[in-house]
């Protein structure tokens, strides 16, 4: 039975700590209760959201902007404090040495829903297997919401959180990170019915400092299982082996090879066909069920691990095999991750702007099927480069890799990652540097990409970074990517590159390649300086554009 929330913050001293659409959700939900609230924020408050400004001051909320004031920090009894903000800062230490409970806005959320929760966490895949699992629920009959990481937060959509609805929670790291052992909640907290880990790669490591305390903080969903749940983990990552006998679960494992006698999902060598492995009705054995992958319309490996996640997750929950069949039938992946945006002149064109680091951005090169041209850089997350390196390296080899441009604040560091790889002189990698603004470098980028590209090939957008230092966001980043890519690959002749102007006038094939990539097309007039450096077979081409 839970706690009654109106019993818990009635008269109680909360400070919200962010002005944010988490921080929002969680005002506008604890203002009813009763809870004396103060909301925090850095930024002045003529930078908050209107509406919400204006809530407060009808609301008799303490704002407090354009500082985190002591009194703020030190004063409250409940710290909710939004995902966005570290544990190391200041106003969080303040407010734990003075003695209050801080607690992340989602897991606060979690500890009042009603329903089952199944909560998704894992350095790639979160959302898209967050929505599947949904999408599968809900072909079953089963009620359920998304929320969490992926938007909208938790608490806006508690109105909905009757008993019979599911709660699917992607969940991150920075919202697990306050957590600790002691678990000094002055509530019950929350109970995951079902916690799935889907990988584990550097990642945030600018936050975190090193890959085991960001594995550290992932490992937390599970200690919030009894031995009635599941924790459904992907036994092929060696990742995640130290925590895979973490809490108090039952364990469930997908991709990799089935163990017998366990619980599982995994596919079949030519990866058509699904199999489950569940407990019995009768709790005697386990038992096999097997689906058709023919309708399924994500591409690349990496989905069909996020499926087999969802599909044992969702089953594990209550849904049918009817409803799993459904809607892996008619599942959509969200925008931006893997996304086929344009086939021209038969190059296609892949929007990965979501693979915000450099396990994600292998990953999206080991799912395209013929040579690829990669575009990638941004901001950085402290990560190593040289795994991505040394991937282009390998498909390099078997001819599988026709060039690499880099963009971005952290482009010249993949550069010299590559740099410090053999390469056949055959693969181009061009560095744009310079540029006002991010719809300009991109423009660059796409125009190089698609001089370097052949018939067959494809061109991938997948970062590898962060899109802050030239988006808004990685939406924004792989909007703009998709734009030019109409604008410049899918416009007329005389826009396109030297190659295929040659190949559709019927003049060439691949000796008109070898004269692009040898000398690629100017690049608007804003070539500033061209160089290449040779080391034994590997050549690389810089050139720095000013904007």
């Amino acid at each position: 039975m839970k706690q009654d929330p109106g019993s818990v913050f009635h008269n109680v001293r909360v400070t919200v700590l962010g002005a944010g659409e988490s921080g929002m959700a969680a005002a506008r939900w604890l203002e009813p209760l009763g809870a004396e609230i103060t909301v925090s924020d850095s930024r002045p408050e003529a930078q908050w959201d209107r509406k919400f400004s204006e809530w407060c001051s009808s609301r008799g909320i303490t704002v407090d902007a354009g500082r985190h004031s002591e009194q703020a920090c030190t004063g409250c009894s409940i710290m909710v404090a939004s995902p966005g903000i570290p544990s190391s800062a200041p106003p969080v230490v303040m407010a734990a040495e003075a003695g209050a409970v801080v607690v992340n806005d989602l897991v606060l959320a979690a500890c009042f829903w009603k329903g089952k929760i199944i909560a998704v966490t894992g350095t790639n895949g979160k959302t898209t297997t967050t929505m599947l699992i949904a999408h599968l629920l809900e072909k079953s009959g089963i009620k359920a919401v998304t929320a969490g990481n992926i938007s909208p937060p938790l608490f806006e959509v508690m109105d909905r959180g009757a008993s019979d609805v599911t709660a699917v929670l992607e969940v991150s790291s920075f919202q697990l990170e306050m957590l600790n052992e002691q678990w000094n909640l002055p509530f019950p907290v929350p109970e995951i019915s079902i916690a799935v880990w889907l990988n584990l790669a550097p990642d945030h490591l600018d936050r975190h400092g090193d890959l085991k305390t960001y594995g550290e903080c992932k490992a937390r969903l599970l200690d919030m299982q009894g031995p009635e749940h599941w924790a459904v983990l992907n036994s092929s990552d060696s990742g995640l082996e130290p925590w895979f006998q973490r809490g108090r679960a039952k364990r469930a494992f997908f991709a990799g090879s089935h163990q017998q006698g366990t619980a599982g999902a995994y596919f079949d060598e030519n990866k058509n066909t699904l199999a489950l492995y569940l407990p019995s009705q009768d709790k005697s054995g386990i038992r096999e069920e097997k689906y058709d992958l023919s309708n399924w319309q994500p591409a690349g490996r990496h989905n069909l691990e996020n499926l087999a996640a969802a599909a044992l997750s969702a089953r594990l929950a209550g849904a049918k095999a009817d409803g799993i069949k459904k809607g892996i039938e008619t599942f959509r992946p969200p925008a931006h991750r893997f996304e086929t945006v344009a086939v021209s002149d038969g190059i296609t064109y892949i929007d990965d702007s979501k693979a915000t680091n450099v396990a994600a951005a292998i990953r999206a090169l080991e799912s395209v099927s013929g040579p690829v041209v990669l575009i990638a850089g941004g901001l950085g997350k402290d990560e190593d480069y040289m795994p991505l390196a040394r991937k282009v390296a390998g498909l390099a080899d078997c001819g599988m890799m026709r060039g690499v441009v880099l963009l971005g604040r952290h482009g010249p560091r993949i550069a010299a990652a590559i740099f410090g790889v053999s390469l056949p002189k055959t693969v181009s990698v061009e560095l744009l540097t310079a540029f006002s603004d991010g719809r300009d470098a991109m423009e660059q980028a796409v125009r190089q990409a698609v001089n370097l590209a052949m018939p067959g090939d494809a061109v991938l957008l997948s970062p590898a970074c962060a899109s802050f230092d030239m988006f808004s966001d990685y939406g924004h980043r792989g909007a703009v990517f998709t734009q030019a890519v109409k604008e410049i690959a899918c416009a007329s002749p005389d826009t396109q590159s030297p190659y295929l102007q040659t190949a559709k006038k019927g003049l060439g094939g691949k000796a008109g390649h070898e004269r692009c990539m040898q000398k690629p097309g100017a690049l608007s007039g804003q070539e500033a300086t061209s160089g290449t450096v040779n080391d034994n077979r590997q050549e690389m081409t810089q050139r720095a554009h000013t904007q």
